[in-house]
């Protein structure tokens, strides 16, 4: 039933070469709201260069952009995120995943906003004719690992 050309349609296995171009795309499609699960975060590394304008260009455009990180992250690797109105939420994690508008999952070994290993891949799951996928397999992700709540939110 759901064999070859029916996966290639709406799942992609993307490298760390591959990776950021895609996202970017993504992020410059959002409408609504972006979740990423990232536990690092490195303002120097490439995975952060790679990212933060189109992080900081979804937020000017009120997508709700929210990034949840290890509960214990040094603030100052955060400040450029909070000041640019993307909101920022600690707990114990080590989640490598993306949510975008529910439309679109990434999940993977890729610590989208730090530094990235050459075997790091990121799977995304997109596409109409996946819909019904996506939706349960979103579900399924927030049963897994819960939104990010207010209380572990930092400001």
């Amino acid at each position: 039933m759901f064999g070859g050309k029916f996966i290639e349609k709406f799942v992609s296995i993307l490298d760390q070469v591959e990776f950021p171009s895609k996202f970017r795309n993504d992020l410059k499609e959002a409408n609504k709201e972006v979740i990423i699960y990232c536990p690092y975060v490195e303002p120097g590394s490439f995975g952060y260069k790679a990212l933060i304008n189109g992080l900081k260009k979804a937020a000017k455009r009120n997508v709700d952009v929210k990034i949840v990180v290890r509960e214990d992250i040094d603030r100052k690797k955060v400040e450029e995120l909070i000041n640019s109105g993307i909101k920022i939420y600690g707990r114990k994690t080590h989640v490598k995943a993306a949510i975008i508008d529910n439309k679109t999952i990434y999940i993977g070994s890729l610590n989208m906003l730090s530094s990235w290993m050459t075997e790091d891949v990121m799977i995304r799951i997109s596409g109409t004719k996946g819909k019904k996928i996506l939706e349960k397999l979103s579900k399924k992700l927030f049963e897994t690992i819960k939104p990010p709540s207010e209380e572990e939110r930092i400001t």
